[in-house]
Formats: structure tokens, C-alpha cells, sequence
């Protein structure tokens, strides 16, 4: 969701938290709160930039 979110021009969690409540609810019914969603967000990042790391390193061996 925050990939597509972000490819769709929202730029923040809010942004891309109401667009899926708007218009994807129906396939997302335990989307939760807004804040919730942001702190997800928040933790999910880490491990994306573990994951972009390892793949720049293995892109440059």
C-alpha cells in the first residue's frame, strides 16, 4: 500500500491511509485508523532499507 501510495503521488501516510479508505476498503476491511496505519508505516520502513541494502549490495558484487 505505501509503494502504490507513493507511485500514485501521496506523500505522506495520511495521504496514501485515506485514499485506500476512500476508494480500496471493501478489499482492505481491517485497514484500521489513521494512526495506526502511520505507525506500521513507521516499522516497515526499516525493514525496507534492511532489504534496499542488501540488494545494493548484491547488485554491486
Amino acid at each position: 500500500m505505501e509503494t502504490v501510495g507513493e507511485f500514485l503521488g501521496q506523500d505522506n501516510d495520511k495521504g496514501i491511509w485515506e485514499y485506500f479508505r476512500n476508494h480500496w476498503l471493501p478489499w482492505f476491511p481491517h485497514l484500521g485508523s489513521q494512526y495506526n496505519f502511520a505507525k506500521y508505516c513507521t516499522n516497515i520502513i526499516n525493514v525496507a532499507n534492511i532489504n534496499l541494502q542488501q540488494l545494493l549490495i548484491g547488485y554491486a558484487r
